[in-house]
Protein backbone atom coordinates (compact mmCIF):
# COMPACT_ATOMS: atom_id res chain seq x y z
CA UNK A 1 0.00 0.00 0.00
CA UNK A 2 2.91 2.58 1.09
CA UNK A 3 4.64 1.77 -2.34
CA UNK A 4 1.17 1.89 -4.21
CA UNK A 5 0.75 5.73 -2.49
CA UNK A 6 4.19 7.27 -3.13
CA UNK A 7 4.05 6.35 -6.94
CA UNK A 8 0.85 7.74 -7.23
CA UNK A 9 1.17 10.42 -4.73
CA UNK A 10 5.13 11.28 -4.85
CA UNK A 11 4.53 14.81 -3.63
CA UNK A 12 3.37 13.89 -0.26
CA UNK A 13 5.48 13.10 2.64
CA UNK A 14 4.72 9.88 4.65
CA UNK A 15 5.23 8.42 7.95
CA UNK A 16 5.17 4.69 9.40
CA UNK A 17 3.24 4.16 12.55
CA UNK A 18 3.51 0.80 14.58
CA UNK A 19 -0.54 0.49 14.76
CA UNK A 20 -3.65 2.73 13.93
CA UNK A 21 -3.83 3.55 17.31
CA UNK A 22 -0.67 5.50 17.15
CA UNK A 23 -1.30 7.21 13.63
CA UNK A 24 -4.38 8.25 14.64
CA UNK A 25 -2.92 9.88 18.45
CA UNK A 26 -0.77 11.53 16.09
CA UNK A 27 -3.29 13.02 14.19
CA UNK A 28 -5.21 14.32 17.20
CA UNK A 29 -1.71 15.85 18.47
CA UNK A 30 -1.39 17.66 14.97
CA UNK A 31 2.01 15.94 14.49
CA UNK A 32 0.20 15.13 11.03
CA UNK A 33 -1.97 16.27 8.66
CA UNK A 34 -3.64 12.94 7.66
CA UNK A 35 -3.89 9.15 8.27
CA UNK A 36 -4.08 6.51 5.51
CA UNK A 37 -4.93 3.11 6.64
CA UNK A 38 -7.57 0.50 6.57
CA UNK A 39 -11.08 1.51 6.09
CA UNK A 40 -12.89 -1.12 8.51
CA UNK A 41 -10.45 -0.98 11.08
CA UNK A 42 -10.26 3.21 11.07
CA UNK A 43 -14.10 3.22 11.12
CA UNK A 44 -14.26 1.16 13.87
CA UNK A 45 -12.10 3.18 16.35
CA UNK A 46 -13.22 6.95 14.87
CA UNK A 47 -16.80 5.83 15.74
CA UNK A 48 -15.87 4.76 19.30
CA UNK A 49 -12.95 6.75 20.34
CA UNK A 50 -12.83 9.70 18.13
CA UNK A 51 -16.45 10.65 16.95
CA UNK A 52 -15.86 14.06 17.59
CA UNK A 53 -12.80 14.59 16.63
CA UNK A 54 -11.88 12.89 13.50
CA UNK A 55 -13.78 11.52 10.52
CA UNK A 56 -13.01 10.08 6.89
CA UNK A 57 -12.26 11.94 4.32
CA UNK A 58 -11.85 10.17 1.40
CA UNK A 59 -11.11 6.56 -0.21
CA UNK A 60 -8.28 4.74 -2.52
CA UNK A 61 -9.91 2.96 -5.57
CA UNK A 62 -9.91 -0.27 -3.99
CA UNK A 63 -9.79 -1.70 -7.56
CA UNK A 64 -6.20 -0.45 -7.69
CA UNK A 65 -4.52 -1.57 -4.76
CA UNK A 66 -6.94 -4.38 -3.25
CA UNK A 67 -6.13 -6.32 0.20
CA UNK A 68 -5.26 -9.77 0.86
CA UNK A 69 -4.38 -11.95 3.21
CA UNK A 70 -0.02 -12.64 3.39
CA UNK A 71 0.83 -16.29 3.29
CA UNK A 72 4.26 -17.31 3.48
CA UNK A 73 6.05 -18.03 0.39
CA UNK A 74 5.52 -21.28 -1.51
CA UNK A 75 2.85 -22.57 1.66
CA UNK A 76 0.63 -23.45 -1.51
CA UNK A 77 -1.78 -25.64 0.61
CA UNK A 78 -2.36 -23.12 3.07
CA UNK A 79 -3.10 -20.47 0.21
CA UNK A 80 -5.26 -23.41 -1.17
CA UNK A 81 -7.18 -23.91 2.25
CA UNK A 82 -7.66 -19.76 2.74
CA UNK A 83 -9.03 -19.19 -0.77
CA UNK A 84 -11.81 -22.20 -0.54
CA UNK A 85 -12.94 -21.06 2.82
CA UNK A 86 -13.10 -17.49 1.91
CA UNK A 87 -15.08 -18.90 -0.86
CA UNK A 88 -17.85 -20.66 1.23
CA UNK A 89 -18.90 -17.08 2.87
CA UNK A 90 -21.29 -16.03 1.38
CA UNK A 91 -21.39 -12.33 0.30
CA UNK A 92 -24.30 -11.62 2.94
CA UNK A 93 -22.31 -13.25 5.57
CA UNK A 94 -19.61 -10.61 4.65
CA UNK A 95 -21.61 -7.89 4.59
CA UNK A 96 -23.06 -8.88 8.74
CA UNK A 97 -19.50 -9.74 9.47
CA UNK A 98 -18.09 -6.14 8.66
CA UNK A 99 -21.02 -4.29 9.94
CA UNK A 100 -20.65 -6.18 12.83
CA UNK A 101 -16.86 -4.65 13.01
CA UNK A 102 -17.77 -1.18 12.50
CA UNK A 103 -21.38 -0.73 13.47
CA UNK A 104 -22.36 1.19 16.90
CA UNK A 105 -24.91 -0.03 19.00
CA UNK A 106 -27.48 2.76 20.37
CA UNK A 107 -29.20 2.86 23.76
CA UNK A 108 -32.83 4.54 23.87
CA UNK A 109 -31.52 6.99 26.42
CA UNK A 110 -30.93 10.58 25.82
CA UNK A 111 -27.10 11.88 25.72
CA UNK A 112 -27.49 14.86 28.61
CA UNK A 113 -23.85 16.05 27.64
CA UNK A 114 -24.21 16.12 23.92
CA UNK A 115 -26.97 18.93 24.61
CA UNK A 116 -24.82 20.18 27.21
CA UNK A 117 -22.19 20.50 25.14
CA UNK A 118 -24.31 22.00 22.19
CA UNK A 119 -25.68 24.80 24.53
CA UNK A 120 -21.78 25.62 26.07
CA UNK A 121 -21.41 25.75 22.47
CA UNK A 122 -23.61 28.00 21.47
CA UNK A 123 -23.33 30.24 24.53
CA UNK A 124 -19.93 30.92 23.49
CA UNK A 125 -20.25 31.37 19.92
CA UNK A 126 -23.12 34.33 21.33
CA UNK A 127 -20.72 35.79 23.86
CA UNK A 128 -17.90 35.96 21.54
CA UNK A 129 -20.50 37.93 18.97
CA UNK A 130 -21.62 40.46 21.67
CA UNK A 131 -17.61 40.89 22.75
CA UNK A 132 -16.70 41.74 19.42
CA UNK A 133 -19.60 43.83 19.03
CA UNK A 134 -18.11 45.60 21.64
CA UNK A 135 -14.98 45.70 20.68
CA UNK A 136 -15.45 46.99 17.42
CA UNK A 137 -15.72 50.45 17.98
CA UNK A 138 -12.39 50.14 19.60
CA UNK A 139 -10.79 48.44 17.02
CA UNK A 140 -11.80 51.06 14.51
CA UNK A 141 -10.34 53.54 16.60
CA UNK A 142 -7.08 51.72 17.25
CA UNK A 143 -7.08 50.92 13.77
CA UNK A 144 -7.57 54.63 12.72
CA UNK A 145 -4.34 55.43 15.35
CA UNK A 146 -1.99 53.10 13.82
CA UNK A 147 -2.95 54.40 10.14
CA UNK A 148 -2.14 57.60 11.42
CA UNK A 149 0.81 56.60 12.95
CA UNK A 150 1.75 54.80 9.47
CA UNK A 151 1.28 57.90 7.98
CA UNK A 152 3.28 59.67 9.99
CA UNK A 153 6.24 57.23 9.76
CA UNK A 154 6.37 57.41 5.92
CA UNK A 155 6.54 61.02 5.88
CA UNK A 156 9.43 60.63 7.85
CA UNK A 157 11.20 58.29 5.84
CA UNK A 158 9.90 60.17 2.45
CA UNK A 159 11.49 63.11 3.96
CA UNK A 160 14.73 61.38 5.08
CA UNK A 161 15.29 60.08 2.03
CA UNK A 162 14.96 63.23 0.22
CA UNK A 163 17.50 64.28 2.30
CA UNK A 164 19.49 61.05 1.34
CA UNK A 165 18.89 62.36 -2.03
CA UNK A 166 20.28 65.73 -1.59
CA UNK A 167 23.27 64.44 -0.25
CA UNK A 168 24.13 62.12 -2.70
CA UNK A 169 23.38 65.08 -5.58
CA UNK A 170 25.89 67.27 -3.09
CA UNK A 171 28.17 64.27 -3.51
CA UNK A 172 28.29 64.58 -7.18
CA UNK A 173 28.39 68.67 -7.49
CA UNK A 174 31.77 68.21 -4.79
CA UNK A 175 33.26 65.60 -7.43
CA UNK A 176 32.52 67.97 -9.95
CA UNK A 177 34.06 70.79 -8.08
CA UNK A 178 37.36 68.31 -6.67
CA UNK A 179 38.20 67.90 -10.06
CA UNK A 180 37.96 71.50 -10.98
CA UNK A 181 40.30 72.32 -8.28
CA UNK A 182 42.61 70.08 -8.42
CA UNK A 183 44.23 71.66 -11.74
CA UNK A 184 44.83 75.66 -10.33
CA UNK A 185 45.99 74.00 -6.78
CA UNK A 186 47.92 72.82 -8.39
CA UNK A 187 49.23 75.57 -10.58
CA UNK A 188 49.41 77.66 -7.45
CA UNK A 189 51.98 74.74 -5.45
CA UNK A 190 54.04 74.54 -8.79
CA UNK A 191 54.64 78.14 -9.34
CA UNK A 192 55.32 78.43 -5.69
CA UNK A 193 57.94 75.89 -5.87
CA UNK A 194 59.38 78.12 -9.11
CA UNK A 195 59.32 81.22 -6.89
CA UNK A 196 60.95 79.20 -3.97
CA UNK A 197 63.83 78.06 -7.01
CA UNK A 198 64.33 80.93 -8.61
CA UNK A 199 64.64 82.71 -4.71
CA UNK A 200 67.28 80.16 -4.17
CA UNK A 201 69.20 80.71 -7.62
CA UNK A 202 69.67 84.27 -6.76
CA UNK A 203 70.25 83.81 -3.35
CA UNK A 204 67.44 85.71 -1.95
CA UNK A 205 67.19 84.94 1.52
CA UNK A 206 63.97 86.32 3.02
CA UNK A 207 62.29 84.65 6.37
CA UNK A 208 59.10 86.88 5.69
CA UNK A 209 58.76 85.85 2.44
CA UNK A 210 60.01 82.08 2.82
CA UNK A 211 57.13 82.10 5.69
CA UNK A 212 54.11 83.39 3.31
CA UNK A 213 55.35 81.09 0.50
CA UNK A 214 55.43 77.85 3.20
CA UNK A 215 51.82 79.17 4.02
CA UNK A 216 50.63 79.19 0.56
CA UNK A 217 51.44 75.67 0.33
CA UNK A 218 50.08 74.93 3.56
CA UNK A 219 46.74 76.30 2.67
CA UNK A 220 46.57 74.79 -1.01
CA UNK A 221 46.95 71.33 0.77
CA UNK A 222 44.71 72.28 3.00
CA UNK A 223 42.05 72.78 0.71
CA UNK A 224 42.77 69.93 -1.32
CA UNK A 225 42.37 67.61 1.75
CA UNK A 226 39.60 69.47 2.51
CA UNK A 227 37.19 69.11 -1.01
CA UNK A 228 38.57 65.37 -0.88
CA UNK A 229 36.87 64.78 2.72
CA UNK A 230 33.63 66.46 1.66
CA UNK A 231 33.66 64.69 -1.62
CA UNK A 232 34.27 60.81 0.60
CA UNK A 233 31.47 62.46 2.95
CA UNK A 234 28.96 63.11 0.01
CA UNK A 235 29.69 59.94 -2.02
CA UNK A 236 26.45 58.50 -2.88
CA UNK A 237 28.16 54.59 -2.79
CA UNK A 238 26.53 52.39 -0.44
CA UNK A 239 29.42 49.89 -0.13
CA UNK A 240 30.42 48.33 3.34
CA UNK A 241 34.03 49.00 3.64
CA UNK A 242 36.36 48.25 6.64
CA UNK A 243 38.35 51.27 8.15
CA UNK A 244 39.77 52.46 11.22
CA UNK A 245 37.37 54.79 13.80
CA UNK A 246 40.04 56.99 13.94
CA UNK A 247 40.24 57.50 10.62
CA UNK A 248 36.59 58.50 10.34
CA UNK A 249 37.15 60.89 13.19
CA UNK A 250 39.82 62.28 11.76
CA UNK A 251 37.91 62.95 8.63
CA UNK A 252 34.53 64.45 10.25
CA UNK A 253 37.57 66.78 12.50
CA UNK A 254 38.88 68.22 9.00
CA UNK A 255 35.23 68.54 7.75
CA UNK A 256 33.81 70.88 10.81
CA UNK A 257 37.43 72.24 12.05
CA UNK A 258 36.98 75.41 10.44
CA UNK A 259 33.69 76.56 12.19
CA UNK A 260 34.42 75.37 15.49
CA UNK A 261 37.86 76.66 15.60
CA UNK A 262 36.17 80.08 15.00
CA UNK A 263 33.92 79.34 17.75
CA UNK A 264 36.73 78.60 19.87
CA UNK A 265 35.60 75.04 20.91
CA UNK A 266 38.81 72.94 21.64
CA UNK A 267 38.23 69.42 20.71
CA UNK A 268 40.28 66.71 22.38
CA UNK A 269 41.51 63.60 20.69
CA UNK A 270 42.42 60.26 23.39
CA UNK A 271 43.18 57.14 20.87
CA UNK A 272 43.26 54.48 23.79
CA UNK A 273 42.02 51.20 21.54
CA UNK A 274 41.93 51.99 17.58
CA UNK A 275 40.25 48.86 15.92
CA UNK A 276 39.42 48.26 12.41
CA UNK A 277 35.03 47.70 11.78
CA UNK A 278 32.93 47.24 8.37
CA UNK A 279 30.33 49.57 7.41
CA UNK A 280 29.13 52.91 5.56
CA UNK A 281 31.89 54.93 6.22
CA UNK A 282 30.39 58.36 4.48
CA UNK A 283 27.37 57.84 7.17
CA UNK A 284 29.42 56.93 10.01
CA UNK A 285 31.16 60.24 9.95
CA UNK A 286 27.77 61.83 9.34
CA UNK A 287 26.91 60.63 12.53
CA UNK A 288 29.94 62.51 14.48
CA UNK A 289 29.37 65.26 12.48
CA UNK A 290 25.91 65.16 13.89
CA UNK A 291 26.92 64.60 17.90
CA UNK A 292 29.19 67.07 17.72
CA UNK A 293 27.14 69.97 15.68
CA UNK A 294 24.48 69.17 18.35
CA UNK A 295 26.96 70.31 20.94
CA UNK A 296 28.31 73.13 18.98
CA UNK A 297 24.39 74.31 19.06
CA UNK A 298 24.42 74.24 22.83
CA UNK A 299 28.04 75.75 23.05
CA UNK A 300 26.24 78.77 21.19
CA UNK A 301 22.57 78.84 23.08
CA UNK A 302 24.69 79.04 26.98
CA UNK A 303 27.25 80.94 25.92
CA UNK A 304 29.79 78.85 27.11
CA UNK A 305 33.18 80.42 27.76
CA UNK A 306 35.19 77.46 27.63
CA UNK A 307 33.81 74.82 25.04
CA UNK A 308 35.48 71.61 25.03
CA UNK A 309 34.27 68.28 23.29
CA UNK A 310 36.57 65.08 24.57
CA UNK A 311 36.77 62.18 21.83
CA UNK A 312 37.91 58.70 23.25
CA UNK A 313 38.35 55.51 20.95
CA UNK A 314 38.27 52.78 22.79
CA UNK A 315 36.67 49.94 20.30
CA UNK A 316 34.03 52.51 20.41
CA UNK A 317 33.58 56.09 19.80
CA UNK A 318 32.87 58.34 23.18
CA UNK A 319 31.79 61.93 22.74
CA UNK A 320 31.94 64.08 25.89
CA UNK A 321 30.80 67.73 25.89
CA UNK A 322 30.83 70.41 28.67
CA UNK A 323 27.73 72.39 27.97
CA UNK A 324 25.73 71.82 30.44
CA UNK A 325 24.16 68.47 29.60
CA UNK A 326 20.38 67.87 27.82
CA UNK A 327 17.40 68.57 30.28
CA UNK A 328 16.41 65.11 31.88
CA UNK A 329 12.11 65.62 30.80
CA UNK A 330 13.56 65.20 27.00
CA UNK A 331 16.73 63.03 27.12
CA UNK A 332 14.88 60.40 25.88
CA UNK A 333 13.01 61.92 22.83
CA UNK A 334 16.40 63.42 21.28
CA UNK A 335 16.90 60.35 18.45
CA UNK A 336 13.16 60.72 18.10
CA UNK A 337 12.15 62.24 14.11
CA UNK A 338 11.87 65.96 14.20
CA UNK A 339 11.85 66.58 17.60
CA UNK A 340 14.57 69.33 18.36
CA UNK A 341 14.35 72.09 20.95
CA UNK A 342 15.73 74.58 17.99
CA UNK A 343 14.00 77.36 16.03
CA UNK A 344 12.73 76.38 12.87
CA UNK A 345 15.03 77.67 11.03
CA UNK A 346 17.60 76.60 12.91
CA UNK A 347 17.30 72.40 12.89
CA UNK A 348 14.48 70.25 11.50
CA UNK A 349 15.47 67.60 14.13
CA UNK A 350 16.23 64.77 11.64
CA UNK A 351 19.87 64.52 12.26
CA UNK A 352 20.41 62.56 15.76
CA UNK A 353 17.25 60.29 14.30
CA UNK A 354 19.31 60.04 11.04
CA UNK A 355 22.36 58.82 13.39
CA UNK A 356 20.46 56.42 15.58
CA UNK A 357 18.76 54.77 12.46
CA UNK A 358 22.51 54.92 10.52
CA UNK A 359 24.01 53.32 14.00
CA UNK A 360 21.55 50.63 14.49
CA UNK A 361 19.63 49.91 11.46
CA UNK A 362 22.93 49.86 8.94
CA UNK A 363 25.91 49.29 10.70
CA UNK A 364 23.97 46.69 13.86
CA UNK A 365 25.17 49.13 16.18
CA UNK A 366 24.25 50.98 19.37
CA UNK A 367 24.41 54.58 19.77
CA UNK A 368 22.94 55.97 23.34
CA UNK A 369 23.26 59.28 25.41
CA UNK A 370 23.38 59.94 28.88
CA UNK A 371 23.92 63.56 30.87
CA UNK A 372 27.47 63.46 32.90
CA UNK A 373 28.65 66.03 36.05
CA UNK A 374 28.92 69.00 33.23
CA UNK A 375 27.74 67.68 30.20
CA UNK A 376 26.16 64.76 28.26
CA UNK A 377 27.86 61.89 26.55
CA UNK A 378 27.15 60.25 23.48
CA UNK A 379 28.70 56.44 22.83
CA UNK A 380 28.85 54.87 19.77
CA UNK A 381 29.37 50.95 19.12
CA UNK A 382 29.13 48.73 16.61
CA UNK A 383 29.31 44.85 16.82
CA UNK A 384 30.87 42.32 14.78
CA UNK A 385 28.08 39.93 13.16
Amino acid sequence: MKEFIINKYPYLKLKDFNGTNEGLKALIDNEIYGYIGVSSSLAYRIQNKYAFELKIMNRLDDREHGASIGVKKGNNILISILNKSINLVSDKTKREIKNSWISIGHEKTTDYSLILKIIIVMLIFFAAFMYRQFLLKKVNRDLKNAVRHELRKNRAKDKLLFQQAKLASMGEMLNNIAHQWRQPLNAINSNVAVLDSIFMKKNIIDNNLEKNLTEIENQTKYMSETIESFRNFFNPEKDKQLFLISSAVDDAISIINYNFNRLNIHIKVFNVNDIMIEGFLGEYIQTIISILNNAKDAFISTKHENPEIVICIDEMIIIEDNAGGIDEDIIDRIFEPYFTTKHKDKGTGTGLYMAKMIIEHSMNGKLSVENTKNGCRFKIKVYEK
